[in-house]
Order: C-alpha cells, then sequence, then structure tokens
C-alpha cells in the first residue's frame, strides 16, 4: 500500500495523517544488529500511536567515528585513547 493510501485511510479512521518516521542517529553497525532493532522500534511505536506495522518507517543514519564526537572530542580520538 502506498503512503498516500496509507494517509487517507488514516484520516477515514483518526481524523489526521499521522505516518510516523523514526531516526536512529548512530555509529556504524552491522546488518544483523540493525535488524535486531527495527522491528522493536517499529513495534513500540505502532503500539504507542494505534498505528499498523506498515505504517512506520525507520531510517538509520550512520557515521564514522571521525565524523561525530562528545564533550568537544571527537569518537575517533576517544577510542585511540581507550586503546592505548
Amino acid at each position: 500500500m502506498d503512503l498516500v493510501r496509507q494517509c487517507l485511510d488514516l484520516v477515514a479512521d483518526k481524523g489526521e495523517c499521522f505516518l510516523p518516521t523514526v531516526m536512529i542517529y548512530q555509529s556504524r553497525r552491522s546488518t544483523e544488529e540493525k535488524r535486531n532493532v527495527i522491528g522493536p522500534v517499529t513495534e513500540a511505536i505502532a503500539d504507542a500511536y494505534g498505528l499498523r506495522r506498515d505504517q512506520i518507517q525507520v531510517y538509520f543514519h550512520e557515521s564514522d567515528a571521525e565524523s561525530w564526537g562528545k564533550d568537544g572530542v571527537l569518537q575517533t580520538d576517544t577510542e585511540a585513547n581507550s586503546t592505548a
């Protein structure tokens, strides 16, 4: 079912179109790890909003360690210091 049809169904059922998109920002993970996450995340959102699983979109945005940081330090520098 396409998004337009889903939205029309929701308008008929709930009076509004609400198709959540979940964005997960993280360091690189394996495909298997993402498979382990996407189902429970989808289920939690669907349950919380009373939607079908096929109405939930989940995107993984992944960055290498040199492309993000915390507390003013690149993650790659943090990793280098923890292995030294």
